[in-house]
Parts: structure tokens; sequence; C-alpha cells
């Protein structure tokens, strides 16, 4: 049983085993909840074809499925960041412990059409972020072709860059150095990261449309972002009206690279983690690439 962190209470299913332990609560699961849940991935098309990998990697409980009270549903994190508009099944990849932790309202009747396919997509977002984590040398190879023009179309539009000016390897630098930085970072972010980021990005200035000052103003808004969103949580939403330009603009990318639609989160992750963007992109499109990463897991 794992211990994991979190600040939330909750009353404790009865009759099951415990599968998880956040701070001083524990979570249960059982035999009975982990074939409802491979007999669900089973009904979507999303999954169905790779199932038997899946069912592989709850055996080795490299996917842990659990049942999660209501209570936890209050947690402003999950309301904000759960990647579909179904709030009684929520799923995070941990780090510390390399494993998928779904986590599913103690209610039988979920496993119904449309749960059914937000459970799968919801699996397959999370062990994107799960192959990112443990392949960190082939996640940025494999997925280039898609990371390079997201983050190409976000950069030109934030900075008011003409996309012919901005080469792909200038893209790919930047994408290369928030994944190694930020995302497979295991040690607490300092300032001195956000610095060097700042440095990267104000690279662009030369090439950017803007005037010097309205550059800089964008870039320290930037750079402010992703140091509010690190340091507290609930300052960032707080503040997040002043930023919503950038949250927008990412927005703007998924749609205009990736044709995503309606969006039902609030997207912020992917300034500094790219594996968002490729967890994203698979929730709406059943890419072979996506499917070939997870068997590698």
């Amino acid at each position: 049983m794992e211990k994991l962190q979190t600040n939330e209470i909750f009353a404790l299913p009865i009759g099951l085993k415990p599968v998880v332990k956040l701070d001083s609560e524990i979570l249960y699961g059982g035999e009975s909840l982990n074939r409802s849940f491979i007999k669900a991935l089973n009904k979507s098309s999303r999954t169905n074809k790779i199932s038997s990998h899946f069912e592989k990697m709850i055996k080795d409980k490299l996917i842990v499925p659990c049942f999660l009270h209501k209570g936890f549903l209050t947690f402003l994190a999950w309301k904000v960041f759960a990647p579909s508009g179904v709030r009684n099944i929520m799923g995070f990849y941990y780090p510390k412990t390399k494993k998928v932790y779904i986590l599913l309202s103690n209610d039988l009747n979920i496993f119904g059409y449309t749960s059914n396919n937000f459970l799968a997509k919801l699996t397959v977002h999370e062990c994107v972020h799960m192959f990112a984590n443990k392949n960190k040398s082939k996640f940025i190879s494999t997925f280039d072709s898609n990371l390079i023009p997201f983050y190409k179309t976000f950069l030109c539009k934030i900075f008011n860059i003409n996309i012919k000016d901005l080469s792909n390897n200038e893209v790919k630098k930047i994408i290369t150095f928030i994944f190694n930085k930020f995302e497979s970072k295991t040690s607490k972010y300092d300032n001195s990261l956000l610095i060097e980021y700042y440095d990267i990005l104000n690279n662009l200035e030369k090439i950017s449309n803007l005037k010097e000052d309205q550059f800089n103003l964008i870039l320290l808004d930037y750079i402010s972002l992703i140091k509010t969103f690190l340091k507290d949580i609930k300052i960032f939403f707080n503040s997040i009206h002043k930023y919503r330009y950038i949250i927008d603009a990412i927005e703007y990318s998924y749609k205009e690279v990736f044709n995503c639609k309606n969006m039902n989160t609030i997207c912020i992750q992917e300034l500094i983690y790219p594996s968002e963007v490729i967890a994203i992109y698979s929730e709406f499109k059943k890419d072979p690439k996506i499917y070939s990463a997870i068997k590698q897991i």
C-alpha cells in the first residue's frame, strides 16, 4: 500500500482491501473493482484494442483503481484540471511511485456508456504522463511532430511572431528545456530555473513584431504565471483573470494544430509540462503513436 500526500479527508468504504493511503486516510479497491474497470475499457473504442495491456498494468499494480469518497470532489485542483466534465471519475500519475491512480466514486452506476468513454480517455491521458516520466529519452523524439507545431503556434500567438520566422530547432530547444528542467525535475523549483527560462524566451524578442516594452511585459506575465502556479494554486486561481490571454493562446493552439475544441480544463500545465499537450491530444485523437507508447510502459 502506497502513501501519497493530500489534504483531503475521506469517509472509508467498507468491505474492501486498502490499496493506497493518502495522508492519514485510506482508499480501498479490490478485484471486483479491477474487473469492472477492465470491462469498462473493453467497451470503449478508445481502449478496447489494447485492453489486455491495461489489464496487465493493473495486475502489475502500475494502474491502481480505487474508490473515492465524494468529499474529495471539493478539492479545487481536481475540479479545475479534471480532463472532462465527469466529476466522479478522477485520476493522476504519481511520479514518486510511478503509478497511475484512478479514483472512482463508490457508485456502481458509473460504468455506463459516457463513463466508459471518459474512463478510457482518462486512463490513456494519465498513461501518457507515465510514458513521459518512465521513458524520458524517448518522449520528445516520439512526439516531436506533435509538440513542435503546437508550441510553435503558441509562441507565435503570444509573442506576435510570424510563424516562418521561428525555426523548428528553436522551438525544440524550448520544449527540451522545459521537459528536462521542469517536468523531469524531482527537486523543488527555484527562481534560478525561471530566470533561465526567461532568458531563453527573451531571445524571441528579435523576431517578434511587438515593441520591446510590449514584449517585455508579456514575457514577465508569462514567467509570473508559471511562478504563481507552482507556488500557490489558490493564488493562481484568484489571479487567473490577469493571465487569461496566455491561457486563451494555449486553447487556441489546441484548436489550430489538433482541431481540439470545447476544452473542459484550464490550460496552464502546458507552459512547463510538454506531456500534458500529448495527454490532451490523446483525448481527442486515436493516434497509433499514443498506443504504441503505452505498450512500451
